[in-house]
């Protein structure tokens, strides 16, 4: 403090525009958690047990992949509903099956009567 006033600083040029929107970096699903979700779809619409339980192997592999940061983290949820549809669809077939036997056991086959020419 000699007395001399100290010249104002210039003020800072304002920052250049943004050239382009940045768009967030989504991972989409992998194949399998894909798969997992369309065979536990048919699985419970139309296919049963035939689907199901590919759709719970390969749901609960892929689930256990991501886990393990092998995956992407965005077809856990496919994968999840994959295998708990393909779940399902076991155990209704399962009952299916064992109904249709109780059945069998319990009354027994039709008999058709035998036939007079």
């Amino acid at each position: 403090m000699n007395g001399t006033p100290t010249p104002p600083t210039p003020p800072s040029p304002p920052p250049p525009p943004p050239t382009a929107t940045p768009v967030a970096q989504t991972v989409g699903a992998s194949g399998r958690a894909i798969t997992a979700l369309i065979l536990g779809i048919a699985a419970v619409l139309c296919c049963g047990i035939f689907t199901g339980i590919p759709a719970f192997f390969i749901g609960r592999s892929e689930e256990a992949a991501i886990n393990r940061g092998q995956a992407p983290e965005g077809g856990r949820t496919m994968a999840k509903i994959g295998w708990i549809l393909g779940l399902i669809s076991i155990i209704f077939g399962c009952l299916t099956i064992l109904g249709f036997g109780a059945y069998i056991a319990l009354v027994g086959m039709p008999q058709m009567p035998p036939k007079t020419f």
